[in-house]
């Protein structure tokens, strides 16, 4: 049996880093796991994360934010769809939570999406790291790109910066560009 993917599900998910690591939030998590065949939502998530409470360790396998923290996080999200205005509390998976997950849904799509997110989500700055500069003037371009990035209210807009940049970095394009219609029209001058 062959397992059909039609676009990559990476590619629509906002990186959110959560004392210094990329997490996912259950949205995230659920919609990355979901196929056509089989719907993987947030509540069956959580439902899994209850029944084997003792396998997940707070800080190691998730965090769990609430209160005034819930509240400043939101305030930074607030132009995202992956946290709900109404939440009482997060839920955000770290690598290792990710991977529990997989095991606990068990396809092999899981364990596909698990692996990109490894290659990818979870690795950018090894990627980064490693990859050689394709010159200083790229360079320069791709740090002036993610300045901008860091200032950009759209969530469209800030993907695709990051995306440019960490293309440019890489001299290749590693990462997929969102398609969105920008906001405001960019000027390059040289």
């Amino acid at each position: 049996m062959q397992n059909l993917i039609l676009a990559n599900p990476l590619d629509n998910i906002t990186r959110i880093e959560y004392h210094g690591q990329p997490v996912l939030t259950t949205a995230q998590l659920a919609e990355l796991l979901s196929t056509p065949d089989r719907i993987v939502t947030a509540q069956n998530l959580i439902y899994n994360f209850k029944n084997n409470a003792t396998r997940y360790v707070e800080g190691k396998h998730y965090f769990k934010v609430e209160g005034d923290e819930l509240t400043t996080f939101k305030s930074i999200m607030k132009n995202s769809n992956d946290v709900p205005k109404n939440t009482a509390r997060l839920m955000l998976w770290t690598k290792r939570g990710v991977a529990r997950h997989c095991k606990s849904v068990g396809t092999d799509i899981a364990w596909d999406v698990f692996e990109r997110l490894e290659d990818t989500y979870f690795n950018v700055e090894k990627i980064l790291k490693d990859a050689p500069l394709k010159s200083i003037s790229e360079y320069k371009i791709a740090i002036a790109l993610t300045r901008l990035a860091a200032h950009a209210d759209d969530p469209y807009m800030k993907k695709r910066l990051v995306a440019e940049a960490a293309n440019r970095l890489l001299g290749e394009k590693v990462f997929a560009v969102p398609v969105s219609t920008p906001v405001v029209q960019l000027t390059l001058f040289k």
